[in-house]
């Protein structure tokens, strides 16, 4: 930058220096010396010239010469010698006119000239050259601090352009206006008439200053074009003469073109009012225009000459038409639309837009006019065959239309409604459905081979009417915006959208009067641009918006206006009609057809208000084809019936998704479904809620006959229960309504609810775990439950729905359901929101006590009571058979029963248990009903035993290891302790109710509840709980026989049902349990009363088999597995007398502590040398030190097993339950535990720690395992073993072979 800094600086030291050098007189300085000096001064300009000729593609002269300083003192140079070449002309001219004389004159006298002139104007030449690079460039023009400045350069040059004599300062005067980068231009108010002499006469008659003045006043133009409307009158014909001679062909016509396209865009854009002295000026010379435009015309410049004629018209206006010239003036441009060259015919089009601008609104809104403007565009859609061609005149015709802007509904049906359906009806732009396939063949041959290309055209010519019916007509903002893109981009021109809010006879009149355009816009099949061929269903989306835009506006009619139903007819019958060509089989595999008819459909139903939708009052008349209303009805619709519209939508619906596969059903038919049941039940008219539903529910109940139609209704139901789950909870005013109509109501909603059931019970069974009605089911168990809880909300405010729950477990217990085990999960899920939301307030006001003195007269009440009635308290026959219901539903749900069905997802089913026993627990604890809890354990006898045998874990191993931890939880954890919760429940709210009675009142007799017959009902629960395979089942059966049977210590009428007798004498000498006139029954056992199998049912075999594997004894000879016994041997918790006040009981009981798992106590024996006897302590399980966190060699292992061996053989890892002796002799003496089975004081035996090998197993932590070596793992493996084998083999011969 230096460099070049350094060489314009002495540029401009030497032009600064010789600045004077013209205003010196020759002879104070030698001639020689001031010719060195001259040329000294043109080789900086030379030099300096060069620079800025590179200056664009060398930024760092403009950087130097960007300095205001320097800058500023090159400008001020180059007007000295400007002003010294304007000053030095002997004769200056008046005007420009005489220019070309003087011109002649000095090339006559050049020889007088002196050298001195020749130099300041060469000085002249140069400054201007100069001047005119720093002129163009923006950063120097930024150097120029005030608009006084820019005045001073502009009025220097203009008067150099009217008093050089020297052409080529004229010429370069002249550029330097056109280089001049001016923010606004020149500042000149003489300006205007300056170029307007210059357009008249050229100076120096050059053709190149005459380009140059053009190409200067376009620029001015473009600059301030303000500054010279004014003298448009003057200059703008001048400009039309110059276009329209033959002799400036084709050097300047482009130039001129230019100028008057500026002036045409200024008032196009900015909307300005053409002044009429303008186009008077033009008008008065029209037979000369129109004359010259002709010979252009003539001559082969016919696109010239449409573009003159254009303009021309522009500026003219309607005078054409007032003027009657209209013929004259029109000639021309009905010649150009017929033109055999395509290019003229497109000019013609852009011209005619041109003439379209120059008229009012007002003015052409009259029928031949609008006639008149239309029928250029007809002949371009009918019967132009170029493509060009036709987007050209597609393009004039949409210019036309905006002319109108949201009054286009004015003249709707005159200039769009004829010409788009013209477009339509073309045969070339869509697929006529009734074409033969010959015909189809023999088209698309000719299509593909002779005029794909106008084809072409025709296709995206409808596409493109498609766009505007969309821009003008679509209520959605972002369709529009897409159309509109879209026709911006092809024809530049965007239209006003039409409002929705008409008058009612303006709609009738202008848009829906004549629905052709809108169903022709629909219905049409369009052809694909690019695959011409093919016909698909293209702008499906713009189509749906068209006919929304059409119901909108058709919300604007007055529904009482008589020709509102008809209108609606029509609507009904063009969509029945649409329907009616849809064949599911022959869609595409992408259902775009079925999406639009679907949306076609659904838009019609949403914009039909609800007062004619539904109607009102009663259906009339035996013709009619639905119920409800006798207000709005459409007659002769459909076969000659009567119908509303929403019975028309709803049964032609549900007839039509029968020939839909799955997914078409999901996509189409149910988002229509959904929309037809929110309007039918968002009515305040509650009276027909029942009927309504009660209509849909049957139709649907007409259709189930397979699983593949019970699909589809099942989806038909989901949509339903939800719009009526939403309108039950929204609808308070329900409540307002008369009783009776509310049990209507529950009625048909219980009906609703249960309709999947029954829906399934009518199909075949299959064992498939896919089959989708029951995931379908899975997946909407919130739906059902959510529904069941606003029935609940809402109704149990008035009324109680005991009996809607009693019903709908009867219903499920009706349907026999018990082999459809997929959906026993369905099942499940909504039995517990039954059971929770059962009303069991009459319960507990009939079992409820408020004080001592009324428990005391209620406990004598009910001791009368149950002498009088001899059995079980009475209980509500409701509840009592809901009770039945739970328990089929249980059983069936059991695992045991899903395996001898196989192909069923246990764990989908078993992992609803846990909900529906918390939910039966908590009823039971909630009512602490006696009657209650003794109808439970007989009327749900049968899954008592079931679960009470396993808890309701599978015993199929491989499904545990499927799942994840937490369902593994599930199964192995929760089911087992939601059920103990139910079971515990019940058994506490019984012990209870006896522990407020004296003990007297129940040893001297028998118990009025506590009796042989119940005895016999229970036998088998009783047995099952003490057979159950957790420790906790058989702690609660044992304090329950203790609490209620065993107390009966002087009954002698006790009898013990066979299989009880022998499960009991299993267990008498082995835990402490209360057997009152047990010995007195033990020769008499054969004459007790059995019970039949038929009482248990079903779940007999599941019971009373269960020990078969393992024992080959029969049924009536029942041994305690020896699994059970090891639980009960081996277990932590002493199972004792409630009344012995010093020992720990696994139940709850009033006299008795209980063990927390967080201190257990442990029996263990001590010796004392004063005392050879044992004695019992209850000390904290020892904590053992935490040895998983020492690494340990192999050896130190070694020696750690066999100190446990040692310790292990010392110990006997069994031990037996107490004889009946110490028992019965000795009722203060608690059973114990004894070494190796004897109770001998004088041995030496010791009592033991009641260790169990599996706890301690587990109580080593895992890393203890991990560090062994392999050998180690081998060795504690085969030790395990033999201690199990000599265990067992020990144990059966203790207690099985007595």
């Amino acid at each position: 930058m230096n460099e070049y800094y350094n060489t314009i600086n002495k540029i401009l030291q030497t032009l600064e220096s010789n600045i004077n050098i013209t205003s010196l007189p020759s002879t104070t300085i030698d001639q020689k010396i001031q010719q060195q000096q001259f040329q000294e001064i043109d080789k900086s300009f030379t030099q300096l010239i060069n620079l800025l000729k590179e200056s664009d593609e060398n930024g760092m002269v403009i950087s130097v010469l960007s300095n205001s300083d320097i800058a500023l003192r090159f400008i001020n140079i180059f007007q000295t010698h400007i002003i010294c070449c304007n000053n030095n002309q002997s004769t200056p001219l008046p005007n420009l006119k005489s220019k070309n004389k003087d011109y002649n004159n000095n090339n006559n006298n050049n020889n007088n000239n002196s050298i001195l002139n020749n130099q300041i104007d060469k000085l002249a030449i140069n400054s201007l050259r100069s001047l005119g690079f720093f002129l163009y460039s923006t950063s120097i023009i930024k150097c120029l601090s005030s608009d006084t400045q820019i005045r001073e350069i502009s009025t220097l040059l203009e008067n150099t352009i009217q008093v050089t004599k020297n052409k080529n300062i004229c010429n370069y005067a002249i550029w330097c206006f056109s280089s001049q980068s001016f923010p606004n231009g020149p500042i000149s108010n003489k300006l205007p008439n300056t170029y307007c002499d210059l357009l008249a006469n050229t100076p120096f008659n050059s053709k190149t200053i005459e380009n140059e003045v053009l190409n200067s006043f376009t620029t001015l133009l473009q600059q301030n074009l303000q500054l010279y409307l004014n003298s448009t009158e003057i200059w703008l014909p001048i400009i039309f003469n110059k276009i329209l001679r033959l002799e400036n062909l084709p050097n300047i016509t482009d130039k001129l073109k230019q100028i008057l396209d500026i002036v045409v865009n200024h008032y196009q854009m900015k909307n300005n009012v053409m002044s009429e002295r303008v186009s008077d000026v033009l008008l008065s010379g029209c037979n000369s225009f129109m004359e010259n435009m002709g010979k252009l015309f003539d001559g082969k410049n016919e696109i010239l000459s449409i573009q003159c004629w254009g303009i021309y018209v522009f500026f003219t206006g309607k005078l054409i038409f007032v003027n009657k010239m209209a013929n004259k003036v029109l000639g021309l441009a009905e010649k150009c639309f017929t033109h055999e060259n395509k290019l003229v015919r497109i000019e013609t089009y852009n011209s005619w837009k041109l003439l379209i601008d120059s008229m009012d609104i007002e003015y052409i809104s009259v029928d031949k006019r609008l006639e008149l403007f239309c029928a250029p565009f007809m002949t371009g859609f009918t019967s132009e065959r170029e493509a060009e061609v036709k987007k050209v005149s597609f393009s004039t015709w949409m210019y036309f239309l905006k002319q109108f802007k949201t009054q286009l509904f004015d003249v709707f049906n005159k200039v769009f409604t004829p010409l788009f359906v013209s477009i339509l009806k073309n045969k070339k732009t869509f697929k006529d459905d009734d074409e033969s396939e010959n015909e189809k063949k023999t088209n698309n041959n000719n299509r593909n081979n002779n005029n794909n290309n106008n084809n072409c055209a025709d296709f995206e010519l409808g596409e493109s009417a498609l766009h505007l019916l969309v821009s003008i007509t679509a209520p959605s903002q972002e369709v529009r915006r897409v159309s509109k893109l879209k026709l911006q981009g092809l024809y530049g021109i965007v239209l006003d959208t039409l409002p929705l809010s008409f008058n009612s006879n303006q709609v009738l009149k202008c848009i829906t009067g004549d629905l052709e355009p809108f169903t022709l816009a629909i219905s049409t099949n369009f052809l694909s641009t690019s695959t011409p061929t093919k016909t698909i269903l293209p702008y499906s989306n713009e189509k749906i918006e068209i006919w929304s835009g059409l119901l909108k506006r058709m919300s604007n009619i007055d529904k009482r206006d008589q020709n509102y139903l008809p209108f609606l007819k029509s609507v009904l019958l063009f969509i029945q009609k649409l329907f009616a060509q849809l064949d599911p089989s022959s869609l595409s595999p992408d259902d775009h057809e079925l999406w639009f008819y679907r949306s076609i459909y659904q838009l019609t139903i949403s914009n039909v208000p609800n007062s004619v939708l539904i109607g009102s009052g009663s259906s009339g008349g035996e013709n009619s084809g639905g119920g409800g209303g006798g207000e709005n009805i459409i007659e002769n619709i459909n076969g000659g019936k009567n119908y509303i519209a929403i019975d028309f939508f709803t049964l032609n619906l549900i007839e039509f998704g029968f020939k839909l596969n799955p997914d078409q059903i999901k996509e189409f038919l149910i988002p229509l479904f959904e929309e037809l049941c929110s309007c039918s039940f968002s009515s305040n008219n509650y009276v027909d809620l029942a009927s309504r539903l009660n209509f849909i529910v049957g139709v649907m109940n007409d259709n189930v006959d397979s699983d593949v139609g019970l699909v589809y209704l099942l989806q038909l139901w989901f949509t339903l229960t939800k719009t009526i789950q939403s309108f039950i909870k929204k609808s308070h005013q329900l409540l307002s309504l008369p009783q009776p109509l509310i049990i209507r109501i529950l009625e048909s909603v219980s009906n609703l609810l249960v309709w999947p059931l029954r829906a399934i019970a009518s199909t075949p069974y299959s064992n498939d775990t896919s089959i989708k009605p029951s995931s379908m089911l899975e997946s909407n168990s919130k739906l059902w439950k959510s529904t069941f809880q606003s029935l609940v909300t809402i109704f149990s405010i008035k009324t109680t729905l005991n009996p809607t729950i009693g019903f709908i477990l009867q219903t499920i217990d009706d349907l026999q359901l018990s082999s459809h085990f997929n959906y026993f999960d369905f099942i499940l899920s909504i039995t517990s929101p039954l059971v929770d939301n059962y009303d069991i307030t009459p319960i507990v006001q009939s079992s409820g006590n408020t004080n001592n003195n009324q428990q005391q007269q209620q406990q004598q009440e009910k001791k009368k009571s149950i002498k009088n009635n001899g059995s079980l308290l009475e209980i509500d026959l409701l509840i009592s058979n809901i009770l039945l219901n739970l328990n089929n539903v249980l059983m069936n749900s059991h695992h045991s029963k899903m395996i001898i069905n196989g192909g069923v997802n246990q764990f989908r089913i078993l992992k609803q248990l846990s909900p529906l026993f918390e939910s039966i627990g908590t009823m039971i604890k909630k009512c602490k009903s006696v009657p209650l809890c003794l109808a439970a354990l007989k009327n749900m006898e049968g899954s008592f035993i079931l679960y009470l045998k396993d808890g309701g874990k599978p015993t199929d191993q491989a499904i545990l290891t499927k799942l994840t931890n937490e369902d593994k939880y599930i199964l192995t954890t929760l089911i087992k302790s939601s059920f103990f919760t139910f079971y515990s429940n019940t058994l506490d709210i019984l012990i209870n109710d006896v522990s407020t009675l004296p003990s007297s009142s129940l040893s001297s007799s028998s118990s009025p509840i506590y009796n042989n017959k119940l005895l016999e009902q229970l036998e088998l629960l009783i047995i099952s709980a003490f057979t159950s395979l957790y420790d906790e089942n058989k702690e609660k059966i044992l304090f329950f026989w203790n609490e209620t049977w065993g107390r009966q210590t002087l009954n002698q009428d006790l009898i013990y049902p066979s299989k009880l007798y022998k499960c009991f004498k299993k267990l008498e000498n082995r835990v402490s349990i209360k057997l009152p006139n047990f010995q007195n029954q033990q020769n008499n056992n054969n004459n007790n009363n059995k019970r039949s199998n038929s009482h248990l049912g079903e779940y007999n075999n599941y019971t009373l088999e269960l020990n078969s594997s393992r024992n080959e004894e029969s049924q009536d000879d029942f041994n305690l597995p020896e699994s059970e016994l090891n639980k009960f041997n081996n277990h932590n918790i002493n199972l004792i007398n409630k009344d012995n006040k010093d020992v720990i009981m696994g139940g709850k009981s009033s006299n008795t502590a209980t063990a927390t798992p967080k201190n257990k106590k442990q029996r263990v024996s001590t010796t004392n040398s004063n005392q050879d006897k044992e004695r019992y302590v209850f000390i904290d399980k020892p904590i053992e030190n935490d040895i998983s966190t020492q690494s340990l060699t192999d050896h130190q292992m070694e020696i750690l097993e066999k100190q446990k061996l040692k310790r292990n053989s010392s110990t006997s890892l069994s031990s037996s339950l107490s004889s009946t002796g110490n028992s019965n002799n000795n009722n203060n003496t608690p059973p114990t535990l004894l070494l190796n089975g004897h109770n001998n004081n004088n041995n030496n035996d010791k009592y033991i720690e009641n260790e169990d090998l599996l706890s301690i197993i587990n109580s080593f932590n895992n890393k203890l395992f991990e560090n062994q070596s392999t050998l180690s793992l081998l060795q504690i493996q085969t030790v395990s073993l033999e201690i199990s084998n000599k265990v067992n083999m020990i144990l059966k011969n203790r207690l099985f072979n007595k």
